[in-house]
């Protein structure tokens, strides 16, 4: 190993005209704002950045805190000079709605409820990149994510649960 020069190092002018190099991804990342609006969620991996958030129905797709949230981290990229690709950036909302009615879902029929498995198994293998001969079971398993009827069956057994212990007579059906 050879010592190192004066031209093998960098001055801190240029340093900071250089655009960041992999290896100094986790010198940027250290000091990623966390946060600060409640229920706001930062995730990182390698030089990916997501943020996310739990919303009810009806509300809009950037709620306050995670605007607030966005904008922070907006202000560090600025700060540290990064630039997002806005190619390669997208707001993603994931609505629920099924689960709503997952009381009467669980006793849809066995070929409705199979074709929202096939739609979830293909979502599941897209997210991950699974290969083709990666079962569906590995991929439930390994992302801890129950089948379509095991969900519905347990969200209905939750529901009728709390209305049989429900004070009011008549939401326990006596």
């Amino acid at each position: 190993m050879s010592a190192l020069t004066g031209q093998d190092v960098l001055s801190e002018q240029e340093f900071l005209k250089a655009p960041p190099s992999l290896s100094a991804v986790p010198a940027y990342t250290n000091d990623v704002p966390r946060p600060s609006s409640s229920g706001v969620q930062l995730a990182l991996f390698a030089d990916d950045t997501a943020l996310f958030t739990e919303v009810g129905i009806g509300a809009p797709i950037h709620p306050p805190p995670l605007q607030r949230a966005i904008d922070e981290l907006g202000q560090w990229f600025r700060k540290w000079r990064i630039e997002v690709n806005p190619d390669k950036s997208a707001a993603i909302q994931f609505k629920t709605v099924m689960t709503y009615a997952s009381p009467v879902f669980a006793h849809a029929a066995p070929k409705a409820l199979h074709r929202l498995q096939v739609i979830q198994n293909k979502f599941c293998r897209a997210a991950t990149d699974a290969h083709w001969c990666v079962r569906n079971s590995i991929l439930h398993r390994d992302l801890e994510l129950p089948t379509i009827s095991k969900y519905m069956k347990d969200a209905s057994k939750r529901f009728f649960d709390i209305a049989g212990s429900h004070p009011n007579a008549l939401t326990r059906g006596g």
